[in-house]
């Protein structure tokens, strides 16, 4: 859901979490994703 833009706070009520902490873990998740995206596009360029 999230790296379909569908926001955080969204997701995490659609899959029942009561506990910010267990959202985090997704935010992580698409930090991650978002990173190797930017250095994928370096590799491109270089």
């Amino acid at each position: 859901m999230l790296t379909l833009d569908v926001d955080l706070y969204t997701t995490s009520k659609l899959l029942g979490h009561k506990n910010i902490a267990t959202r985090q873990i997704y935010a992580k998740i698409i930090a991650l994703k978002k990173d190797d995206a930017v250095n994928r596009v370096d590799e491109i360029f270089k």
